[in-house]
């Protein structure tokens, strides 16, 4: 674009969208940028201006880190990892979180998958030493179905709140501004 027509749509652009460009200065070239500023020099926001822009791109922010690194799994997709835990098809699944970069939700449903594998193993190996005093397979997959409830607690109790806790920390924020 020639100098011209950048100037011509960036006079169409809100001042927050102008900031934005030169928020990301470096996905833009140096002629877009300079023209931004230019069209800025124009308008002289105020203060208040770019207060506001400050405080709405620390919303998104915000918004993206809780909708990335703090929104965890529904009950139901968590039973459907635990239940599912064949690797083709849970990565298929989880690639959607991989896609969206919703990382607490990609750990949890790792974590439901192994927890799901080893303790069915450990069930099936139990009840084969069992099997001779009259435990029926039924009494098995029962077992193994009410087992979600160990790994959920843990996850509920200890697991997501460290997780959680430790994303804070390392992205700086503290727990009322989520």
């Amino acid at each position: 674009m020639t100098r011209q027509e950048l100037q011509e749509a960036y006079a169409s652009y809100s001042t927050n969208q102008l900031l934005e460009i030169l928020d990301n200065k470096f996905h833009y070239t140096e002629l877009a940028v300079s023209v931004a500023l230019e069209e800025l020099g124009k308008r002289k926001p105020d203060e208040n201006d770019i207060a506001a822009y400050k405080e709405e791109r620390e919303a998104v922010l915000l918004q993206s880190i809780h909708y990335n690194y703090i929104e965890g799994l529904s009950i139901g997709q968590k039973i459907l990892f635990f239940f599912l835990f064949i690797p083709f098809i849970r990565g298929i699944i989880a690639q959607n979180f991989i896609d969206d970069g919703k990382i607490l939700k990609l750990k949890q449903a790792s974590y439901y998958s192994w927890t799901g594998f080893i303790l069915l193993m450990l069930i099936v190996l139990i009840s084969s030493l069992l099997i001779d005093h009259g435990v029926s397979s039924l009494a098995v997959f029962s077992i193994w179905f009410l087992s979600f409830l160990i790994p959920y607690a843990l996850d509920e109790k200890y697991i997501r709140p460290a997780q959680i806790s430790r994303i804070r920390r390392e992205l700086g924020i503290k727990e009322e501004e989520e």
